[in-house]
């Protein structure tokens, strides 16, 4: 939400959103089209990121909840040292980057008209 809120106030004070506003646009449709469209975009790049994450906060919750689960399960194959699924958790860590970051990438051509994916 930090993210979001900085790149939405830094877009409110931009040249193209004053100019918009002089030319009569509706407040409405000022903020969702022209300062939303444009302060998206680095929030959905980092989303990418923030899939991959879910599987290694998720040790931290289920240890402190003593909740079994894939975090409890990947911490206590470390502490075995069961390579078969500390290798599986890695290959499922990667995999779950990959997959992140592109749907980012989809959500960012779709969301940003600059963005296009071109069959060169």
């Amino acid at each position: 939400m930090r993210i979001m809120r900085a790149n939405f106030l830094d877009y409110i004070r931009a040249d193209f959103v004053t100019t918009a506003r002089a030319k009569g646009v509706a407040e409405g449709r000022v903020m969702f089209v022209h300062v939303l469209r444009n302060a998206i975009n680095p929030l959905v790049s980092a989303s990418g990121f923030i899939l991959a994450t879910l599987l290694s906060g998720s040790i931290l919750v289920e240890n402190v909840l003593n909740y079994p689960g894939l975090g409890q399960l990947i911490f206590e194959a470390l502490m075995r040292q069961d390579e078969f699924v500390v290798v599986a958790a890695v290959l499922m860590g990667c995999l779950m980057l990959m997959l992140g970051n592109l749907l980012a990438d989809l959500l960012l051509a779709w969301s940003d008209p600059r963005i296009r994916l071109d069959k060169n």
